[in-house]
């Protein structure tokens, strides 16, 4: 048998798409299930949120650098970021992507669930996170909890 051999962007590329159908795949269920799927985003960043413990020296520009390079792998795209220690904001697009919330049956209001789960990372970060969409578009901003 012959091994395959894949280059590094398709598997970049497929390991993105399986990211996000995955976290999509997950609202759907808890959709069908009746439960709460922000609860469980919330969760997953409670669990996670011990990762991100190098962060905290880093500020909110650094734990921003995180969610980016995050949401960048599950294949949004990330349009802007700026920051600095005190605070960061940064915009992304194209997630998810339409076809995807038709695949599964839900709508973006439910994909939407998913940013919660950067508010408990924010929250063990000390740091202040707020997230709004407009349109196609999501904008994040974190700021250093000690100087609000």
């Amino acid at each position: 048998m012959t091994e395959q051999e894949f280059t590094t962007q398709e598997i970049c590329e497929h390991a993105q798409g399986n990211a996000a159908a995955l976290i999509l795949a997950t609202i759907a269920y808890f959709n069908e299930q009746g439960g709460d799927a922000s609860a469980w985003m919330a969760d997953v960043g409670k669990r996670f949120a011990l990762a991100w413990e190098t962060s905290k020296q880093l500020g909110a520009r650094g734990a921003m650098d995180g969610i980016a390079l995050n949401v960048v792998s599950f294949g949004g795209k990330l349009l802007h970021l700026e920051g600095d220690i005190e605070s960061a904001k940064a915009t992304f697009t194209d997630w998810p992507i339409t076809e995807d919330l038709h695949y599964f049956g839900i709508t973006l209001a439910d994909a939407d669930t998913f940013w919660t789960v950067f508010q408990t990372i924010a929250d063990h970060l000390n740091l202040q996170y707020q997230w709004q969409r407009e349109g196609d578009q999501v904008t994040i901003t974190l700021t250093n909890k000690a100087l609000s």
